[in-house]
């Protein structure tokens, strides 16, 4: 499936959107990836042809926000959304951005450091960012690609930082602002970035002061409240967030190993994970992901340990009519795909 992870990274990183239709019959393994009108990939004796990928449906669910089970050409297909993966950016590299920055990492989250001093870019590259920018605030914000999947953190030294940083994040794409201040040190800024010609508008999407109000004092505790409002914020959108990571298709379309992919079809009403959730297995110690823990996550991992083990290539598991029976009674009817990787 090495070619299939290719096909999934060159979509996600030209910035595009697609669809993967994966087969739900346990003895067929079609797999099909989608972007705009073209076909980026399927698997050659897969059982669809060109006119069922034209129904108008097919684009309806590529357009749409959220994974899904659907019938297409008489067979059970999951329907997942595939989009670019949402990239953290901190302005800054002081005390409470590495704090932001160790939190974010530990959350899986893409994490890019701006930065104008070398030490302290030298600080986040040792926290563990996925890149640093060193230069200063205004460039390195200009200089970043266009997107509108920016999350941004403004948490620079000086005021004035803070106000030339708002003011390119202000003119570019984003998805969320946020900045550490006080009332008083808001209103100022956006009196000057209004004379700037920065509309009103961002300012209702501004989230400052950043956080969740935790009472938090530290440093420490400061990371946790801005990073429980990004979760939060996550979580109660509508949005679907690709669960093609970009971990495990760094890990699979560069380094391909031997693997077993588990797919979240249907979640049961219990595992607080959506379908399409992956999690991708190498060893009981050695995995990417969670499809939400608990004894459904804890099945699927000794499922594809064994399938591992006996060379199996595909497998559907599900958690029983009775999730008392299954020791799932959170997840009744819970269903996982199963997939050999390599």
């Amino acid at each position: 499936m090495k070619d299939f992870f290719k096909g999934i990274q060159a979509v996600l990183q030209n910035g595009g959107r697609g669809l993967v239709l994966s087969s739900l019959d346990e003895e067929r393994g079609d797999k099909v990836i989608l972007s705009g009108k073209e076909i980026i990939w399927w698997n050659e004796d897969c059982r669809l042809k060109k006119e069922d990928l034209e129904n108008p449906a097919v684009w309806n669910w590529m357009r749409c926000e959220q994974n899904r089970v659907v019938d297409l050409a008489g067979m059970r297909w999951l329907a997942e959304v595939l989009k670019p993966e949402s990239r953290l950016i901190i302005c800054g590299a002081g005390h409470v951005a590495l704090a932001c920055l160790q939190m974010a990492k530990l959350l899986g989250m893409d994490v890019t450091v701006l930065e104008d001093r070398e030490e302290y870019a030298k600080q986040a590259e040792e926290a563990g960012a996925d890149r640093v920018v060193c230069k200063p605030f205004r460039e390195a914000i200009r200089e970043l690609e266009n997107t509108g999947d920016c999350k941004y953190l403004v948490m620079t030294r000086a005021h004035k930082m803070d106000q030339d940083c708002l003011e390119e994040i202000f003119r570019k794409p984003y998805s969320y602002v946020g900045m550490l201040g006080s009332p008083k040190k808001i209103a100022a800024l956006r009196s000057n970035l209004v004379q700037a010609g920065i509309e009103e508008v961002h300012f209702e999407k501004l989230h400052s002061p950043v956080g969740l109000d935790i009472g938090a004092k530290t440093p420490a505790e400061i990371g946790v409240s801005v990073m429980a409002e990004l979760i939060q914020l996550q979580n109660s959108g509508a949005e679907e967030v690709c669960s093609y990571s970009r971990e495990m298709l760094g890990r699979q379309a560069l380094h391909p190993a031997a693997g077993i992919l588990c797919t979240l079809v249907d979640n049961g009403g219990g595992s607080p994970r959506n379908p399409g959730t992956k999690m991708l297995v190498y060893s009981s110690e050695n995995r990417i992901g969670t499809i939400g823990g608990g004894v459904l996550e804890g099945n699927a991992i000794r499922e594809a340990v064994q399938m591992m083990e006996k060379g199996e290539k595909r497998k559907i598991i599900h958690s029983g009519v009775d999730g008392n029976d299954s020791g799932m009674a959170c997840c009744r009817n819970a269903e996982v795909l199963l997939e050999r990787v390599e």
